[in-house]
């Protein structure tokens, strides 16, 4: 190595963030030990939008021109998004490797929002169960949907949101792993997520959880946010990785990255096109 390659990697600077056990470890298996900046095609790498964001988040600074690297480490215990956000907002952590809403109020003060990744016209999501409970995705119309009950976390704000205004039942769970087993159990019925395009029947598997999740068939519903990165305004390098971050976006968007890679993961899904769309409230 020469002294100019080592001058840059030793002025690399590293930020630490972390992410949910089992959102890591589902990234991690689809990473299956490659380097995400070696990585060729970034548009069709990753299945769900819970593995696709970290990448982008791990690729668009370098691409922007940051010298620096987005190292993921595993929460200890089950953490809330709210304490994630509080960690950013204080300036204790520059970034968080999942993208947020475009009207999360939480993100009001001490946070920039990056560019949008998505298009809130762009994101559709779909009404998802798991797959033994065939009585759920027997579901043909609007009308039976709206007699469903819908897991949701207390602190998933927007989703909350969407099934108010929607006029849905709510049914509250303190975490994803308890919204999984409330559909089990039938104490829940569906939980609104992205479609997983690259898979024929727009199924998506859970490995940390052990679950496999299918949508109702022929229905979607237009969920209306976009989606972008959270940097903190309290961070000392905050605005300067802010600038290559979108830098970084928009390169990737120029390229079709962003698209294809919301496609491949299922939240912008072309086979869905042909299905119904949920009447707005």
């Amino acid at each position: 190595m020469g002294a100019s390659a080592q001058t840059a990697a030793q002025q690399e600077t590293t930020y630490v963030t972390r992410l949910l056990r089992e959102d890591l470890a589902n990234y991690l298996d689809m990473l299956d030990g490659r380097d995400p900046l070696e990585i060729e095609d970034l548009g069709a790498t990753a299945s769900t939008r819970m593995t696709f964001e970290p990448l982008v988040m791990q690729v668009a600074p370098v691409l922007g021109g940051c010298n620096c690297r987005v190292v993921y480490e595993p929460y200890d215990v089950h953490t809330p998004h709210a304490r994630t956000i509080e960690q950013v907002r204080a300036g204790r952590e520059l970034t968080h490797g999942v993208a947020g809403f475009s009207d999360d109020s939480r993100y009001a003060e001490g946070i920039w929002l990056s560019e949008p990744i998505l298009d809130r016209q762009d994101f559709y999501v779909g009404f998802y169960t798991l797959e033994e409970r065939t009585d759920v995705l027997a579901v043909t119309d609007f009308a039976e949907i709206r007699n469903l009950r819908f897991g949701v976390t207390r602190t998933w704000e927007l989703d909350r949101d969407v099934i108010a205004q929607y006029g849905f039942r709510e049914q509250t769970a303190d975490s994803w792993p308890t919204i999984l087993r409330m559909i089990a159990a039938g104490r829940a019925d569906v939980v609104l997520q992205p479609f997983a395009a690259s898979s024929d029947d727009l199924s998506f598997e859970d490995v940390a959880n052990g679950a496999r999740l299918k949508p109702i068939p022929g229905m979607r519903l237009l969920f209306g946010q976009g989606r972008h990165f959270i940097v903190s305004q309290n961070h000392p390098d905050g605005a300067e990785f802010l600038k290559a971050l979108n830098r970084g976006i928009g390169i990737l968007r120029d390229q079709g990255v962003l698209r294809r890679g919301m496609a491949h993961a299922g939240v912008i899904a072309p086979q869905t096109e042909s299905f119904e769309i949920f009447p707005e409230f």
